[in-house]
Parts: structure tokens; C-alpha cells; sequence
């Protein structure tokens, strides 16, 4: 009796850690251009390995008034769960804000991040980059 109360303990903290903890993602921006940038997401853990859709709100403020919001796109585990979009139609010389969104079974908003849209051939000022490989 002892072990099946301390089974159906266990069994219910791990059900309630899986619901309190939705699996972390990460996001980067790349290619940013004068008008555009391409934006990527990788879910680290789907849970039961299932397919997982995912977005991404662009602003010109912290507090995303009025984002650009791209379409859900389906992140398949043989694509290691990762989701890009190139988003267009952005200004130059612009500090942007943007975080994906997961659809876990609710919109799942992460965490914000900033990247900056290229200043064009005309503004002579200086800029800095990373460079990086193997991104999938």
C-alpha cells in the first residue's frame, strides 16, 4: 500500500512540474537587411514529440503596441522543432523588439529580444555583427 501511495505522489508532482513548466525555446535574429530580418525558434523539449506551431510579434517598443505578428508555422521534430520566418517591410536605422509565440495548447509568449535593421548606404555610421555557422 505504501509504494502505490508513493507511486500516485510521484505520478501527480511530475503531471503538475510538466503543466507549471512549459518547455523553454530559443531564439535568435539573423540577415538583418535595411527592410528585413530573418527570425528563428527552436522549442528545446516538445514533450511528447509531437508537432508544435509557433509565431513571432515584431514592435518598435517594449510593450509590442500595434506588432507585426507572422503566421503559425508547424516546427517538426525532424526539423529538430525549429520555426524561421523572414519578416519584410521594416524601417532602416530601426530598434526592434520581437519574441515568439508557441502554441502549446495556449499561446505561449517567450521572453523579448531587440535586433536593429541596417542603416542603409546613405548614414555613414558605424555598426557591429556576429558572425556565426551551422544554424540549421
Amino acid at each position: 500500500m505504501k509504494q502505490i501511495f508513493l507511486f500516485c505522489v510521484a505520478f501527480c508532482l511530475a503531471g503538475h512540474q510538466a503543466i507549471a513548466s512549459p518547455p523553454r525555446s530559443y531564439e535568435m535574429a539573423g540577415e538583418a537587411t535595411e527592410q528585413s530580418v530573418i527570425l528563428q525558434s527552436r522549442l528545446a523539449d516538445s514533450g511528447d514529440g509531437g508537432i508544435r506551431k509557433a509565431r513571432f510579434e515584431v514592435s518598435e517598443t517594449p510593450d509590442f503596441a500595434n506588432p507585426i505578428k507572422t503566421e503559425f508555422r508547424e516546427a517538426h521534430p525532424k526539423h529538430d522543432f525549429i520555426v524561421k520566418h523572414k519578416v519584410t517591410g521594416l524601417r532602416l536605422n530601426t530598434r526592434y523588439y520581437y519574441r515568439a509565440v508557441w502554441w502549446l495548447d495556449q499561446e505561449v509568449r517567450e521572453d523579448a529580444y531587440t535586433f536593429k535593421t541596417l542603416p542603409g548606404a546613405l548614414l555613414n555610421q558605424d555598426l557591429s555583427f556576429v558572425a556565426m555557422a551551422c544554424m540549421n
